[in-house]
């Protein structure tokens, strides 16, 4: 009986029973090990022995045929051709889903160039295909998947011809062979049930039954949009001798100051594609390695192993090393390395660095924070999502723009989730280029996943390649296991632990973690996030001794912000706070739709993927603001409340330096426009939290906490390496902007700790509030300030005015300009904005003091006049 679906046949000559045969192969192939590169490849031929097969392919099912742009989707390809309307705006997203329950074709003609098919063999590379699915070269199958984190890379000269040749991907519906899977694994695992049900964060049950992004199925902030696709390079490649399979970069330091780079290859020869004969493969053995490296080349023979592998390695003393750092903590010098034998080759950026999660008994727990150089590092940030819901749109371009912005808000380090994707070469290259490190999931997130040896074996060679792949990057700081699946175990941490998940979780979690080691012991692997490390993963989301915590309390438990001062964990790797994206984002999906401008409007609704979110944004607002009087002050309010929320958290976390060593919130981007934790939107466009993330991560902070009477306690951290010296200034206004007293504070501030500066205990009048700014400067004299303010009641408590503010526009170019701003009176979360144009200002949602001019550059992505400017402020 046939437990899974057809991949079908492919649209050329085909007999009639090609479904029903590709179908057959595909269960016979279960389980069983396939043939696979062990890491994703990024190579280079070094002769005219590559045949690109990106660009134009033609993607049809049972009812169409339209042009697809490979690597893409196919919805990307639907919205081209206009076959549907865009699923981000208005209610697109309902019409794509039926969508989903096709068979999809992506196919192409190729002529195999003559100096190309004289090659011994030709392998056919795939990065990805997602995810269901058989491929055909001129009518014969060449291989089958159903993991799309795998890659293909099969031998295909016998498939081929000289001359014009088809090959066909064909896709069949994941959540059908979802289904059937569920049945297949429910029956080697009995009574214990661990399917996936319907819910915010799974719209299609039985999801984690295959291995595929499990945010295509939604996600309390993402659609429903289960494409198919065929991702990264694909190329064929003709060799002669060997492929180069993996390669390897270990890098140490040495006693006398110099560092060494031990850097190997394994390779996959003509031969032992062609044959298993083990004289075959002896007589190939000595396949000379070309090994550069700063300046250097070596040649070696490649040799078998005892494991059975050709491979070949060499090493090099690197004097004078130039190392590389976080961002904040040094530069980022990277070294070229290239891998190459006659036929193929593999190109790399490597950065000396040496890195270690130091975890050290302490008074209050254990300690856990990154290490770089010997350098505890705090790490700022937040999580990564995938960039966009259609992966035709997963491009450098993308990564880079929303790493810059990363990195313009003193971020340092993000941590790439795992209900998403292992990401393309791409992210991670800029990631290494820009000083940005990443704590990175597996691709397993808040579901229980089955730990039957058919599963278990295909996710660890899953690992096993990502890994190799992905291992030689130096912004890379660990790896962890899964996403809160430990967590479910136990009910979310209740301490409520269900045995027979627990049992089931704890075999799949030793797959994982053996897997990992197995592709790289460098680095600490972390069971599951959140956790206490191993052999204690249930009741930590609530443990803030020790490990990494998810603090959820605000949001899920609707408690006060003031809550996040609670705990101090030792590394916070999840909390957030809601709001809805920019005007300008909810204007273009709303889609000029004027009765929709309402937040509880059908469309606002449908982007709104959080059961009860908006009732929680509502709610929360009552503690801190009065209630928003029109469409526009709800968003508006929104930001301004979510950017509190983070503030108060980051601030006092970050403060209580070195207990705490790290705060990444959730979430920095979007990958479709909607409400959500996010603090750049679909668009990127930044929220206001994204410009206070600025200044609460500004590599030199202050910051004012309230004490049990009531009064405002002071203190200053830094990431700077020198020890700075200054003067905290605290000026008390009353809400009408009248100076009532000022005070200066010296401030010593090294990197290892915070520096309390002292208390503030405010004047007789009670509205008032203070106003800080910090001056500080190395013994070289260079100059570190920063600004903030601080509240001593709610702002729903406070007689704060409508203030008059004047603002001036210093136009530079058609795109950038200056921005003077002005108030009468104190002004709060003063929010500038442009209707008709993205734009990133130098600052943003800030404090506007009567007198004191800020004055803010703005960068557009268009042309922009005056009458673009929209200015938001906080007013009863």
């Amino acid at each position: 009986t046939k437990s899974s679906p057809s991949a079908g046949s492919p649209p050329t000559k085909s007999n009639g029973n090609a479904e029903e045969a590709a179908s057959d192969r595909f269960n016979a192939s279960r389980g069983t090990k396939s043939d696979r590169d062990t890491g994703l490849h990024h190579s280079i031929s070094p002769t005219m022995n590559r045949l690109n097969l990106s660009g134009t392919w033609t993607l049809s099912c049972d009812e169409l045929a339209v042009p697809a742009q490979i690597p893409g989707d196919n919805y990307a390809a639907l919205l081209a051709a206009g076959i549907i309307p865009d699923p981000y705006l208005a209610d697109g997203e309902t019409a794509a889903q039926k969508w989903r329950e096709k068979t999809w074709t992506f196919s192409r003609k190729f002529a195999v160039p003559a100096e190309l098919f004289a090659k011994r063999e030709i392998f056919l590379c795939i990065e990805s295909v997602d995810t269901i699915a058989e491929i055909f070269i001129n009518g014969k199958s060449v291989a089958q998947t159903h993991n799309m984190f795998r890659k293909i890379c099969v031998p295909a000269k016998p498939f081929l011809r000289a001359g014009e040749n088809e090959i066909a991907v064909v896709i069949a519906p994941a959540h059908i062979f979802a289904a059937q899977e569920k049945e297949h694994v429910q029956a080697q695992l009995g009574e214990l049930e661990i399917a996936a049900p319907v819910s915010d964060n799974n719209r299609i049950p039985n999801m984690n039954f295959v291995r595929k992004t499990a945010c295509h199925a939604g996600w309390d902030w993402g659609l429903c949009l289960l494409e198919s696709g065929i991702y990264g390079e694909t190329f064929l490649l003709g060799v002669d001798t060997a492929r180069i399979e993996k390669t390897h970069a270990e890098t140490f330091p040495h006693a006398d100051g110099t560092w060494h780079v031990r850097v190997s290859a394994e390779l996959e020869t003509v031969s032992s594609s062609l044959t298993t004969s083990p004289s075959a493969a002896e007589n190939t053995a000595g396949v000379p390695v070309k090994f550069f490296f700063n300046g250097e080349t070596k040649t070696e023979l490649a040799k078998h192993s005892p494991a059975g592998t050709l491979s070949a390695s060499t090493e090099f003393c690197v004097k004078n090393p130039r190392l590389w750092f976080p961002a904040g903590y040094g530069a980022q010098p990277l070294y070229d390395l290239e891998i190459s034998t006659c036929d193929d080759s593999v190109r790399k950026k490597i950065g000396l660095r040496e890195l270690r999660v130091v975890r050290e008994k302490d008074a209050i727990g254990e300690s856990f924070k990154i290490q770089v150089n010997g350098i505890d590092i705090f790490a700022k940030g937040a999580n990564w999502i995938p960039c966009d819901a259609m992966h035709a749109r997963h491009t450098r371009e993308r990564y880079e723009a929303l790493l810059r912005d990363a990195l313009a808000a003193n971020m340092n380090t993000l941590r790439i989730w795992g209900g998403g994707l292992w990401e393309r070469d791409a992210f991670y290259e800029t990631c290494d280029a820009l000083g940005i490190l990443l704590w990175h999931d597996c691709m397993f997130a808040c579901m229980h996943y089955p730990s039957t040896p058919d599963f278990l074996e295909d996710i660890s060679a899953e690992i096993s390649e990502q890994i190799a792949r992905l291992r030689d990057h130096a912004s890379i700081a660990l790896w962890c296991g899964d996403n809160e699946c430990a967590g479910i175990c136990g009910g979310g941490g209740n301490g409520e632990t269900n045995d027979a998940l627990m049992a089931n979780y704890q075999k799949f979690s030793a797959a994982v973690a053996t897997a990992v080691k197995r592709a790289d012991n460098s680095r600490l692997f972390w069971p599951s996030s959140p956790c206490n490390g191993e052999g204690s993963v249930v009741g930590s989301w609530h443990d803030d001794t020790t490990g990494d915590m998810h603090f959820w309390e605000v949001w899920h438990g609707s408690k006060v912000f003031e809550s996040y001062r609670s705990v101090r964990p030792r590394f916070c790797s999840e909390f957030g706070f809601q709001a809805f994206p920019s005007q300008r984002t909810i204007d273009k999906f709303l889609c000029g739709n004027a009765a929709a401008r309402d937040i509880n409007s059908p469309l606002m609704t449908l982007h709104q993927k959080q059961t009860g979110g908006n009732e929680r944004i509502f709610k929360m607002f009552e503690n801190y603001f009065l209630p928003p009087k029109s469409f526009e002050e709800t968003i508006y309010l929104s930001q301004a409340q979510q950017a509190l929320a983070i503030k108060i958290a980051v601030e006092y976390w970050r403060h209580t330096k070195p207990i705490c060593m790290g705060t990444l919130y959730w979430q920095l981007n979007d990958n479709w426009p909607t409400a959500s934790w996010s603090s750049l939107d679909y668009y990127g466009n930044w929220k206001q939290l994204h410009y206070h993330a600025r200044r609460f991560y500004a590599p030199v902070a202050a910051a004012a906490f309230a004490d049990a009477d009531g009064n405002a306690e002071l203190r200053v951290t830094s990431d700077i390496s020198e020890t700075l010296a200054g003067t905290l200034e605290v000026s008390e206004y009353d809400f009408a902007g009248t100076l009532l007293a000022k005070k200066a504070f010296p401030v010593s501030v090294a990197r290892e700790r915070t520096f309390v500066a002292g208390k503030y205990s405010r004047a007789a009048q009670k509205n008032s509030f203070l106003a800080l700014r910090l001056r500080v400067q190395n013994k070289a004299g260079e100059k570190y300030t920063h600004e903030n303010d601080f509240l001593f009641e709610p702002y729903k408590n406070c007689p704060i005015r409508k203030a008059n503010i004047d603002a001036k526009i210093d136009r530079i170019s058609p795109t950038h300009a200056t921005l003077t701003l002005t108030a009468d009176v104190p002004a709060f979360f003063v929010f500038a904005e442009l209707k008709n144009a993205r734009a990133v200002f130098s600052d943003n949602s800030l404090t506007l003091l009567p007198g004191v001019p800020a004055v803010l550059e703005i960068n557009a992505d268009a042309p922009f006049s005056a009458k673009d400017l929209v200015i938001c402020q906080l007013a009863k």
